[in-house]
């Protein structure tokens, strides 16, 4: 027996001689800001070659001959066996000594999608993902998608790519990025569907991310991140998915919404608009409550925007709206656009009509609308209306009961319309974006569309 184990012994300690691991230090890594990882390099140098099993803390995080790993700089270091041959044993590796007056890297790694902001449940669009990388070494990357449900468009799946990175030296370089494309079929996004990706090198996770596609009728509390995108409380992006009605399903919403119609009870209006008017006396608001109070209306008024003047991304004031719409019962919706200048201008016509879209639906997804109104947006001096945008809100109200009310051309019927652009009477050096001067007759013009006075 004791000649058996001192055989074994020294076969062992040959095939380890022959186990050569080379070690490279690659640089340090910041990870959330107060952690540092080691970005190393091992290769195993035998003749013949020889394929690795490496581990770090117990876990296996990868095979071949070579591999590039973040371990933090208190953890063990790692470990290696032959693949070939698991059981001769684990080689705990020698890290390699970093080389001093280098500064730690950010964890610059990115995930980023390339998708419509809304989808309606009728139609084919592309849909892009990439992984974006600044780290200052060659890297293999494991990306794993995970669905919540089975699906036709992301099978869950784990793949691996090999991205050069980003050379250390190259402060503004756009570092290396990979992409992939999805064909989203709006008819397989009927029920939500939440979608996972989770972005990996041996040995830290870089980042985890979660995309949800949910019918508008099922839409979340929504919050707008600093991207301008629509988020859930959990952090998850969200992709509303509208429905597109058959005709079939026009003709019977028509005619349940004309019987509600000719009862409205609560007399009780929601109006999303811009506030504008001449402050603090003529508000648009205000002179809109007062006239509808005068034909028993209640009005609950919502600005897109904080105030007069105060603009901000849609993508924060369209939460706002949702929320409006789903907290303040109201037997009418009017929905005001806000003007082409008031409007960020990163979005093109088509989305701003679905857009508008998205608000159409949250308005008739409550049970005691009967009536929507949509107006055209007012004139902007610094701005026209762009003919797309108009033109696409008409035949928008095609397939919808919503009714549309020429609001801009109503105005713009008005002797000396221009003139209530003008910060105070008798200016004629300046025109504000919004008609200050107006707010009283536009209220009532607005008001007798509400009424039918």
């Amino acid at each position: 027996m004791k000649i058996i184990v001192f055989l074994f012994s020294i076969l062992w300690a040959a095939a380890a001689a022959a186990f050569t691991v080379e070690a490279e230090w690659r640089g340090d890594l910041f990870v959330a800001k107060h952690r540092i990882y080691r970005l190393e390099h091992y290769r195993l140098a035998s003749d013949p070659a020889v394929e690795g099993i490496w581990r770090l803390n117990g876990q296996e995080i990868g095979r071949g001959t070579e591999i590039t790993l973040a371990r933090p700089v208190d953890a063990p270091a790692p470990e290696v066996c032959d693949a070939a041959d698991p059981e001769a044993g684990w080689i705990s590796v020698t890290p390699p000594q970093p080389d001093g007056g280098k500064r730690p890297y950010d964890c610059d790694v990115a995930l980023r999608w390339f998708v419509p902001e809304l989808l309606y449940d009728d139609e084919l669009r592309d849909f892009d993902w990439e992984v974006a990388t600044k780290l200052p070494a060659p890297c293999r990357y494991r990306i794993t998608v995970t669905p919540d449900r089975d699906n036709a468009l992301f099978p869950a799946q784990t793949l691996e790519l090999e991205l050069q990175g980003h050379h250390p030296d190259d402060r503004f370089g756009a570092g290396e990025y990979r992409k992939s494309r999805v064909w989203l079929h709006g008819k397989e996004l009927l029920q939500p569907l939440t979608v996972e990706w989770v972005v990996a090198i041996p040995g830290l996770e870089l980042c985890r991310e979660r995309l949800r596609f949910v019918p508008a009728e099922m839409l979340p509390e929504l919050t707008a991140g600093e991207d301008g995108h629509w988020y859930d409380e959990s952090g998850t992006r969200i992709i509303p998915v509208l429905h597109r009605k058959i005709l079939s399903e026009q003709r019977t919403l028509e005619l349940a919404r004309s019987v509600g119609r000719s009862a409205l009870s609560k007399r009780r209006v929601l109006v999303l608009s811009e506030e504008f008017g001449s402050a603090p006396a003529q508000m648009f608001g205000p002179e809109l409550r007062d006239a509808l109070i005068a034909s028993n209306y209640e009005l609950i008024f919502v600005p897109w925007f904080p105030g007069p003047g105060e603009g901000e991304e849609w993508g924060q004031a369209l939460p706002r709206a949702l929320e409006a719409l789903r907290s303040h019962p109201a037997d009418q919706v009017v929905i005001v656009p806000p003007g082409n200048g008031r409007r960020p201008r990163l979005r093109s016509d088509e989305e701003w009509v679905r857009l508008t879209d998205l608000l159409l639906h949250a308005a008739w997804a409550q049970p005691e609308v009967k009536r929507v109104i949509l107006t055209t947006p007012l004139f902007d001096p610094a701005a026209p209306e762009s003919t797309g945008y108009t033109a696409g809100l008409r035949q928008l109200l095609r397939g919808t009961d919503a009714e549309l009310f020429e609001f801009a051309a109503r105005f713009e019927s008005l002797p000396g319309w221009r003139d209530r652009y003008r910060p105070a009477p008798g200016n004629t050096a300046e025109y504000h974006s919004s008609p200050s001067l107006a707010a009283k007759e536009l209220a009532r013009l607005l008001a007798r569309a509400v009424t039918g006075w």
